[in-house]
């Protein structure tokens, strides 16, 4: 539930060119590397902070893949994360992979849960919804239980950010 201090929260496609006020919170998020952690991103953080030209072929990249949702999260007219929804190749019944990334400052206050509502709501209810959660992502587990995500299995995997593997509790809604 969405804390009534925090700003309302808005999903919008991803505007190119980027809007200038936008390269510094979406360099800030996509060089962080925690937030990168978390969300078992494929990419090493940067050595420094993304220009325009990193951050437009990202999100052209996103924009791309095959019946993919790919958004910002928007408080202020301002990113402040971003949603995706992609095929997950893993699963053979056909179910959405979803995930979402909010900036630090933005975490704590309902907004996740505000953002993966919107989400849900944009996707076609069926064949369902699947997320990868890393283990020790307490936060994150709790919204997808929230939301009525369940646990199906757990896997292993690995990513730049960690030196040895990861540990990933799979979820399922729907």
């Amino acid at each position: 539930m969405a804390d009534q201090s925090a700003p309302p929260v808005r999903l919008v496609p991803f505007p190119l060119p980027l809007p200038e006020a936008w390269i510094e919170p979406l360099s800030a998020l996509r060089s962080d590397a925690r937030t990168l952690r978390m969300i078992l991103s494929s990419s090493p953080p940067p050595q420094v902070p993304l220009g325009r030209a990193d951050l437009e072929e990202w999100v052209r990249r996103r924009q791309q893949d095959t019946g993919a949702v790919f958004q910002a999260a928007v408080t202020d007219g301002l990113p402040i994360g971003f949603v995706l929804a992609v095929s997950a190749t893993q699963d053979p019944s056909g179910r959405l992979e979803v995930g979402l990334a909010l900036e630090v400052a933005a975490r704590g206050r309902g907004l996740g849960h505000a953002v993966l509502g919107l989400l849900i709501a944009a996707l076609p209810p069926e064949p369902g919804l699947i997320a990868r959660v890393r283990v020790d992502n307490g936060p994150a587990l709790a919204l997808f239980h929230a939301a009525g995500f369940r646990p199906i299995g757990r896997e292993v995997t690995t990513t730049p950010q960690d030196p040895g593997p990861v540990d990933v509790d799979v979820l399922a809604c729907w």
